[in-house]
C-alpha cells in the first residue's frame, strides 16, 4: 500500500464511516478481605448508586455456610447475620439491594437444606423475614427497587413461583397464559425502580417444559411481555434491565439483549455459552463467557466486546496480577464495576489459595 492510497482510506472512514467508541480504561481496587465478615469472598451480587456491594463470603477457607454482607466504599465489610449467628450450619446470602442501602436475599439451615430456606430484608441494626404464602415455606428475595417494592420466588416440591412483598403483604405475580401453554413455574429475578420485574418462566408444553423463558411485567400497568427467544437446546433469561427499559441476559446460549416499545430481541454472537448480567443507565453491559475450560467476565460497550481484564489501567499496580476467572460482574450507573476475583501475583504461581480471592473495584478513569 502506498502513502497516496493510505491516506484516502482514512479520509473514507473519516467521513463515511461511523468514529468506534474508545473502549473504557478502568484503575483497581483490591478490597482487603475482612476476617470477622470475610475470610474470602464467594459471591457477587449486585453494587447501587452509591458504590455499595453485596454477596456472600465464607468465614473459613473453602468451608462452612455462606454468610452474607454489605461493604461500604468508605465503612468497609459489614455482616448481615442470619437466623442464628450462634449456629454454624446457618447461612445467609444477599441477592439484591437499592440505593438507600436496604438488603434483601435468603437465611436459612445449610444442613437441613432447601426447605428451611426464608426471604428476608435487611436494614442497617435490623433482619426480618418477609411473609410466607400459605401452604409454603422455602423463599428467597431476589430484588428491592428504591420504593421498598421487593421481589422474589416461592419454591415448592415441583414448581418455583414469582411472588411481590409490599406494605407488609405478598402476594403471587401474574403469570403468562396462551392458548397452547400454561405456565408451570416463573421466577422473579429483580425490579427496576419505575416497578418493571424481569425473570423467567416456563410452560407445561413437552417440547418447551425444560426451557426457560424470559419475560417482563409492568406493575403500574400491569402488562406481561413475553420476550423473544432463539430456538434451540439451551435456556434464555432476563437478568438484568436498566431504566431505559433495555433488557439484558442470555437466549439458547447466546448473550442477549432487548430493546425498544417492543423488546427487540439483539443476540450479541461471537463467543460461546455468553450472558450479560448486568446494564447501566449509559447501556454499558458487563456478563460472562464459559467455554468448558475458561470462564471469563465480559464488558460491551457501543456493541464492541472486551475481556474485562485486558480494560485494566496498564500503570495500576493489579494490572497483570488480578485474575477474574469464575467472577460474575456487575455495574452501576457510574459505570463503576464490581467483580470477584483472583490475585495471582499474592504468593508463588500459581497461586489459588481461596485466601487469596478479594472483591475488586473497577472504576472508569
Amino acid at each position: 500500500m502506498n502513502k497516496n492510497t493510505l491516506v484516502i482510506w482514512v479520509i473514507s472512514v473519516s467521513f463515511f464511516g461511523p468514529a468506534l467508541a474508545a473502549p473504557p480504561v478502568f484503575t483497581v481496587r483490591q478490597v482487603p478481605n475482612q476476617t470477622s465478615v470475610s475470610r474470602w469472598v464467594a459471591i457477587v451480587r449486585g453494587i447501587n448508586e452509591v458504590g455499595q456491594v453485596v454477596g456472600a463470603s465464607l468465614l473459613t477457607s473453602g468451608t462452612g455456610p455462606y454468610r452474607a454482607f454489605i461493604w461500604d466504599p468508605v465503612t468497609g465489610y459489614r455482616g448481615l447475620g442470619t437466623t442464628n449467628r450462634d449456629d454454624p450450619t446457618t447461612y445467609s446470602i444477599a441477592w439484591g439491594l437499592n440505593d438507600k442501602g436496604v438488603v434483601v436475599g435468603e437465611t436459612g439451615n445449610a444442613d437441613i437444606g432447601w426447605t428451611t430456606m426464608r426471604a428476608v430484608k435487611w436494614v442497617p441494626g435490623k433482619m426480618t423475614l418477609l411473609p410466607k404464602l400459605p401452604g409454603q415455606s422455602a423463599s428467597w428475595a431476589t430484588g428491592i427497587n428504591n420504593q421498598g417494592q421487593i421481589v422474589g420466588n416461592f419454591r415448592g416440591v415441583y414448581s418455583t413461583t414469582a411472588v411481590l412483598w409490599q406494605g407488609g403483604t405478598v402476594e403471587k405475580l401474574p403469570l403468562p397464559q396462551s392458548t397452547a401453554t400454561v405456565t408451570r413455574a416463573s421466577t422473579a429475578a429483580g425490579i427496576t425502580n419505575g416497578g418493571m420485574v424481569f425473570g423467567t418462566y416456563n410452560t407445561d408444553n413437552p417440547d418447551e417444559a425444560k426451557f426457560d423463558r424470559p419475560y417482563v411485567l409492568n406493575l403500574i400497568t400491569g402488562t406481561r411481555t413475553n420476550l423473544k427467544r432463539l430456538l434451540g437446546y439451551y435456556a434464555s433469561a432476563a437478568n438484568a434491565m436498566n431504566k431505559n427499559g433495555k433488557v439484558v441476559g442470555h437466549t439458547n446460549g447466546q448473550a442477549a439483549t432487548w430493546s425498544g416499545a417492543s423488546y427487540t430481541l439483539n443476540v450479541l454472537v461471537g463467543l460461546t455459552f455468553t450472558s450479560v448480567s448486568d446494564v447501566s443507565e449509559s447501556g454499558d453491559m458487563v456478563g460472562w463467557m464459559d467455554s468448558g475450560t475458561v470462564h471469563a467476565p465480559l464488558y460491551w460497550r457501543s456493541g464492541i466486546r472486551y475481556y474485562l481484564v485486558d480494560l485494566i489501567d496498564p500503570a495500576n499496580p493489579y494490572a497483570g496480577c488480578v485474575d477474574f476467572e469464575g467472577g460474575l460482574p456487575f455495574i452501576n450507573n457510574k459505570n463503576v464495576v464490581v467483580v470477584r476475583g483472583l490475585n495471582v501475583c499474592d504468593g508463588p504461581w500459581p497461586n489459588t489459595d481461596l485466601n487469596n480471592y478479594h472483591m475488586y473495584v473497577l472504576t472508569p478513569k
